[in-house]
């Protein structure tokens, strides 16, 4: 019925010539994310064991909970999804492809004006180009006009240093880049 009624909220939008852009997290998910559900429930028998890096698995022998994870920069709540030297595993990019086709196209016609109008992708700079050249070649092939946004964020955060954006604004990863350097006021 969510889904439902976000279908109905793109169509009105697009009626008001709104557009309509969603937020893609797909650096990490949440401990109640279905597929680390799985995992947590069937450890080592999950299909989805891979999708994330799991540093220990649960002795069903003992008492402790030794079950252990990578978490998004050390959060617990937020398990990473898992690279390699091309970004998102395979079966993790395929399930994002997957989402990108079904809210970017939802009743697979292949006419893209009943879906959203694109993406704005948390941490971006977290997931390795190559990825997100290949999400750009995914999503333009089911609307040239979709709009791609990265949030390219801090390079070293302790030490107050953006990511220089241009790698991510060369016409093959992202449209445009939320930068924040203006979020750093000027002491006067």
């Amino acid at each position: 019925s969510a889904d439902k009624l976000f279908l109905e909220l793109i169509a009105e939008c697009h009626k008001r010539d709104m557009k309509i852009i969603i937020d893609g997290v797909f650096n990490h998910v949440g401990t109640s994310f279905w597929a680390f559900q799985d995992v947590i429930k069937k450890q080592q028998k999950s299909e989805y064991k891979d999708w994330f890096t799991i540093k220990k698995w649960e002795n069903p022998e003992t008492d402790e909970n030794e079950f252990d994870y990578e978490g998004w920069v050390g959060i617990k709540d937020l398990p990473e999804l898992k690279e390699d030297d091309n970004g998102l595993i395979e079966p993790v990019k395929k399930h994002i492809f997957d989402i990108v086709r079904r809210w970017m196209d939802p009743n697979g016609d292949g006419d893209p004006s009943d879906g959203i109008d694109g993406w704005r992708l948390d941490v971006a700079e977290m997931v390795n180009i190559k990825f997100w050249k290949e999400f750009r070649k995914h999503v333009k092939s089911i609307n040239p006009d979709a709009y791609l946004t990265g949030e390219i964020w801090w390079d070293d955060w302790s030490q107050n240093k953006m990511f220089n954006a241009r790698p991510w604004l060369r016409g093959d990863a992202f449209d445009g880049v939320m930068n924040y350097r203006f979020t750093h006021f000027v002491k006067l």
